[in-house]
């Protein structure tokens, strides 16, 4: 009962993940998922397919874009037909539009993160004092002249830590926790 809907619907048949998966124009739309007591039909991107009539359940708590109808006989997939079809119709305009799900608040602290630890890498790359004459290493004392500029830069990369971590009142208060006067 399942399956010619689908496929009347405009939908192409493959087997893929070893179960029949369901696209339109090369792109994944749906695919069946046999459950124990129950036969899933997920669509990879329900949470962007409108479903006025709220029958779209979500995978689970860690489930952003897919969401599925379950059906537990056949008498359940003619009754939700005329909505099943709303919702392929839904989910092919989805995919044709290219609309994507906007970036989870995760993946935004992640990517922030990653950014103040590019800053964080650029800053030690540097080396923190000029080498001597010819290239060659500063001995001893050569460096104790470099150390307010060795401190300074431990000050920078401290504040460039605490800003990778989030906004913590501006500069006032980065120097307050790393404790520079």
């Amino acid at each position: 009962a399942l399956r010619p809907v689908l496929l009347d619907s405009g939908l192409d048949e493959a087997l893929k993940w070893a179960k029949p998966c369901y696209a339109h124009a090369g792109e994944n739309i749906a695919i069946m998922q046999p459950m124990k007591d129950f036969l899933a039909l997920m669509f990879f991107k329900g949470a962007l397919v409108d479903d006025p009539d709220g029958i779209l359940r979500e995978q689970g708590p860690n489930s952003r874009a897919a969401k599925r109808l379950e059906f537990t006989g056949v008498e359940a997939i003619r009754a939700a037909e005329p909505q099943l079809r709303a919702l392929v119709a839904s989910a092919i305009a989805v995919e044709a539009s290219g609309a994507k799900l906007p970036p989870r608040v995760e993946q935004v602290a992640i990517q922030r993160n990653v950014e103040g630890a590019q800053e964080l890498h650029d800053a030690l790359a540097d080396p923190p004092f000029p080498p001597g004459p010819g290239g060659a290493a500063h001995n001893g004392r050569a460096i104790g002249h470099h150390r307010l500029g060795i401190a300074g830069r431990i000050g920078d990369v401290l504040g460039i830590a605490l800003r990778s971590l989030g906004d913590r009142g501006g500069a006032e208060a980065d120097q307050d926790v790393i404790g520079i006067d």
